[in-house]
């Protein structure tokens, strides 16, 4: 295989797979930054060679993002996210890397009460002084992290949130890898920020409502007090700072403000973005 000139960071997340799928798709070919030989034998395929690096350690970077043109980068929320991020900036930078795709999130705001929101809010400003062509997406919560509670809906018909009903406009991460697929790919992308959400305002009654629709039985949604749901992503293993910024970000979430419907989607891709109704009925093995 021809060596690739993009590179995804965080090829196995779930805006990372839908990249990834977006881009094999259109036949383009790609590199995947892993941390092992192993983890990258599960996702090696024709289009897609990985190769290992830490991104904690910045020497392993130089050779993983040479001859590298553009970088996708989505990191997971922790409480080292701005040394991490630091990290790949500084190594694409030394690498001659001259474009960076990063997923970060809607409403930065430097004063935010959530830790979360500060780092994209630092993190997307440190990018757009790096001197690199830079796109920005910043996309409001998955429609796919409702599969977490696939089990759940299947056996019991219940889904758990700590939101409440706060209305959020939600979106489906095929969309996101579209989006990151023509900033990678396309020509008037440079130094943007995107907006995704998907096409309505959702509520988690809303939600139910539709999983009652299209599986025909009634699925209702049940709150979580955040102290609860706090125990249970301990439990679950991850670290107590992780958690906490969780709970930070689902605080203020649980206030309003995310429902707005941005048109970013539909500008860039030309299309509507994907409703919810579409992707429970695309993912209704794993549901019904």
């Amino acid at each position: 295989m021809p060596q690739s000139d993009i590179v995804i960071v965080g090829a196995t997340g779930t805006t990372g797979s839908a990249l990834r799928a977006e881009l094999r798709n259109r036949n383009v070919a790609a590199r995947a930054l892993v941390r092992s030989e192993a983890k990258g034998a599960q996702i090696r395929d024709s289009l897609l060679e990985p190769i290992t690096g830490d991104i904690g350690d910045p020497a392993s970077l130089d050779g993983a993002f040479q001859g590298a043109r553009a970088l996708f980068v989505a990191l997971s929320p922790s409480a080292d996210a701005l040394a991490l991020n630091r990290n790949l900036f500084a190594a694409a930078k030394r690498q001659g890397v001259s474009h960076i795709v990063r997923i970060s999130g809607l409403h930065p705001d430097p004063q935010s009460p959530s830790l979360l929101v500060r780092q994209h809010t630092a993190l997307d400003e440190e990018l757009r002084q790096s001197g690199i062509d830079f796109t920005i997406l910043r996309p409001n919560t998955f429609y796919d992290n409702l599969l977490r509670h696939a089990a759940h809906i299947r056996e019991y018909r219940v889904f758990h949130s700590p939101m409440g009903d706060a209305p959020q406009s939600m979106i489906d991460a095929r969309d996101i890898g579209a989006v990151a697929a023509a900033a990678l790919l396309e020509k008037g992308h440079a130094n943007k920020a995107y907006d995704l959400t998907g096409p309505e305002t959702l509520t988690n009654t809303i939600i139910a409502g539709i999983f009652t629709q299209v599986l025909g039985e009634t699925v209702t949604f049940q709150p979580v007090p955040f102290a609860a749901a706090r125990a249970g992503m301990i439990a679950n293993g991850l670290p107590e700072a992780d958690a906490d910024a969780a709970i930070e970000l689902f605080t203020l979430v649980s206030k309003g403000g995310e429902g707005e419907v941005y048109p970013d989607v539909e500008r860039v891709l030309q299309r509507k973005a994907i409703r919810f109704e579409q992707f429970v009925r695309d993912n209704l093995a794993a549901f019904k």
